[in-house]
């Protein structure tokens, strides 16, 4: 008797091994995969085509997403992070409740879930003056988000500051700000609400500014401006309950090039870099008093 109960017992959690950790992220990859197909092929042929007449500044379709929109309608995007895997369709459903959080590109339901934008966000053809992503970081692999992760050394960070994130009418570079690892929840002690999406005037957009870049791991040299666009990645850490780790960039300016950024990129470790409370309650370390906050932060931004 106890042969065949250890022998069930074995075969049930072998059994859910293999679906969770072979079968889930292989039906995640096998949806991705045929977004990757198609829209490899449509960037190809988009190259090969004639440019098209002036359409008197009304926006138009990227060809390269038209066979995607087939696929799936709610595609409002590509991001590709260098050096990474993250090469993903991203999806925006209004009022849509996290509604990729568990669904793959073909919404059907998997844990690992799509990119999404947040459906408090506007997107074209009048976007939020901050676009939200969310993605899965899973604790036992690095699909989706996990690869974020990779922004916490200052080494990867120096090498691949710019990534691409293009939307169904324009195509755009972006420059990372900050990394920062925040809390989702107020009561935890952090009032920085890194996932508002508009800003109503200079002030407060400096104050958010400000309030991101001392809980950035490192202080990175920008000239942000209130007219700047900006884009947040957001997912889950796992250093304490409701954490996340957001990466901070904002969109490349005409006069910029991917190739100019990457030569003035400037950063350094934030020495008295801000958490939550909740992070100094969970491991027992010492919070920076608001002097060496001030005093960091002036050193690198403020100091000539």
């Amino acid at each position: 008797i106890l042969f065949w109960f250890f022998l069930l017992v074995f075969i049930g959690s072998a059994s859910y091994l293999l679906y969770e950790l072979v079968i889930v992220p292989y039906q995640n990859h096998k949806s991705i995969s045929k977004f990757q197909d198609a829209y490899g092929t449509a960037v190809s042929n988009a190259a090969s085509q004639q440019p098209k007449p002036d359409t008197g500044g009304e926006l138009q379709v990227l060809d390269k997403f038209k066979p995607l929109l087939e696929m799936n309608g709610d595609v409002v995007g590509w991001l590709t992070v260098p050096n990474t895997s993250l090469n993903h369709p991203v999806f925006y459903k209004p009022d849509g409740n996290n509604y990729y959080l568990k669904r793959d590109a073909e919404q059907n339901y998997n844990k690992l879930g799509s990119l999404y934008i947040a459906d408090y966000c506007k997107m074209d053809p009048n976007p939020s003056q901050v676009l939200v992503i969310h993605g899965h970081n899973m604790e036992d692999s690095d699909e989706m988000f996990g690869q974020l992760m990779k922004f916490k050394k200052a080494d990867f960070l120096q090498e691949n500051p710019v990534f691409t994130f293009d939307t169904l009418y324009r195509e755009a570079k972006w420059k990372i700000i900050g990394v920062c690892r925040v809390s989702a929840y107020e009561s935890h002690g952090d009032d920085f609400h890194y996932n508002a999406t508009e800003y109503g005037d200079q002030a407060s957009f400096d104050e958010f500014i400000y309030k991101m870049r001392v809980r950035s791991l490192y202080h990175i040299q920008d000239d942000v401006s209130y007219e700047d666009q900006l884009l947040i990645f957001s997912t889950c850490d796992y250093a304490f309950y409701g954490d996340r780790f957001i990466v901070v960039a904002r969109r490349l300016r005409e006069d910029e090039t991917e190739e100019s950024v990457r030569a003035q990129y400037i950063l350094e470790v934030n020495d008295a870099v801000l958490y939550p409370n909740l992070y100094y309650d969970t491991y027992q370390a010492e919070r920076p008093t608001e002097e060496q906050i001030a005093s960091s932060y002036a050193s690198f931004y403020i100091a000539e």
